[in-house]
Parts: C-alpha cells; structure tokens; sequence
C-alpha cells in the first residue's frame, strides 16, 4: 500500500506516513482478534 501524505504545521508527511502504518497494523490486529 502506497500512501503520499502532506507535510504541514502540524506533522511531517514521513511522520504521518508512519502514523497510518502503525493505525492499520492495530487496526488489522484487532479485526483478527475478533475472528
């Protein structure tokens, strides 16, 4: 999965591109632990 975030005042795009990684990896593992 490929994602281009932007930077802006708040967080860099790097930075934010690592937030969405960490989210679905969570994201993922929950759904698993549901099943």
């Amino acid at each position: 999965m490929d994602i281009d975030p932007l930077d802006d005042i708040h967080a860099s795009a790097e930075y934010r591109a690592h937030l969405a990684r960490v989210n679905t990896q969570r994201a993922l593992q929950l759904a698993a632990s549901r099943i």
